[in-house]
């Protein structure tokens, strides 16, 4: 529609100047076609805002559903059929996984599998998580007791902590945030959901002696598995104090142990393996340090090459290579 008065006529933005007045009427058709075109779909500002109210929260809902029911419908399906499922183990790796995607590759899917084997009633024995994002346990309170559920029913778990999320550039930063995550109480009751545990083994990437690690003491607290037999930590940080105490609450079950990587921010060596030798009636013991400040310890190397008897024949042999060299 042509406006009756184009010498009176604003333009609006984004619409061509309207014909001169000699025009013929076919000029101002066109124009007038052109117009029409060009404001069509306009909207007034309440209904602008409308619609984006609209769009915003269809986004949040779908943001909601690719966090915790991501190919959920599909996992509880084939777990349906498998009714004798026992063990399992989840790869999360990606090789975009160190691109810092929000959320993290795996930890949505990782969610979808919990919640499929809470709603399925699995009862698993055995979990393994591989280069799974730290990520994973920031959680809200209802998907926590969803995924402690899940676990409820295991006898061995496995999981490997990732923590480095910018491709290498900012590994401190998502590794103090990480620890910091593990101040809180969730990670720790995450653990402690599982009390038929046998087998417990948790590591954290922390190849950058810069970084900040997670304390032992926010991983089992004060908890007992009265069943653990084997126990494996790598990357953590903790005292000989929070060790033996550890050890002490297992000490009639626990026949494996390993401990790789382990920073002792108090106490020392030496006296963790006094205790282990005397008190504890291992099978096996792994041990395994790349500080070489504490090999150089004169005390440290006495002891290790010394002290500890033929049960620990495994770890006397590498530690004599490593003073060889």
């Amino acid at each position: 529609m042509v406006p009756a008065d184009l010498d009176q006529y604003v333009v609006p933005r984004g619409v061509d100047p309207p014909p001169a007045a000699n025009a013929s009427e076919r000029e101002r058709r066109v124009w007038g076609r052109s117009h029409a075109k060009a404001i069509r779909g306009r909207k007034t500002m309440r209904e602008s805002k409308k619609e984006w109210r609209e769009h915003r929260d269809l986004f949040l809902d779908q943001q909601t559903l690719r966090d915790v029911d991501y190919g959920r419908k599909q996992i509880t399906a084939i777990l349906i059929r498998l009714t004798n499922l026992k063990h399992l183990g989840i790869n999360s790796w990606h090789p975009k996984a160190s691109w810092n995607p929000d959320p993290p590759y795996g930890v949505p899917q990782i969610h979808s599998v919990l919640r499929a084997i809470d709603s399925v009633g699995t009862r698993l024995e055995s979990l393994c998580f591989s280069f799974v994002n730290w990520r994973l346990f920031e959680t809200q309170e209802e998907l926590h007791e969803m995924m402690k559920r899940a676990v409820s029913t295991l006898r061995e778990l496995t999981i490997n902590v990732r923590t480095n999320e910018d491709n290498d550039f900012n590994h401190q930063a998502s590794a103090r945030a990480c620890a910091q995550l593990f101040r809180h109480s969730r990670p720790l009751d995450f653990f402690q959901s599982m009390p038929r545990l046998q087998v417990l083994e948790i590591s954290f990437e922390a190849w950058d002696d810069q970084a900040e690690r997670v304390d032992q003491k926010y991983v089992v607290g004060q908890f007992c598995w009265p069943r653990l037999r084997k126990v494996s930590f790598s990357g953590l940080e903790t005292t000989s104090k929070e060790l033996l105490q550890f050890f002490q609450r297992h000490a009639e079950t626990l026949r494996n142990v390993t401990l790789d990587n382990i920073n002792l921010v108090q106490g020392s060596w030496p006296d963790v393996f006094r205790y282990m030798r005397t008190s504890l009636n291992l099978e096996q013991f792994g041990f395994f340090i790349d500080r070489w400040d504490i090999w150089d310890s004169m005390d440290m190397r006495k002891y290790v090459l010394e002290k500890i008897d033929m049960s620990f024949e495994d770890v006397f042999d590498a530690c004599q290579s490593l003073m060889e060299e």
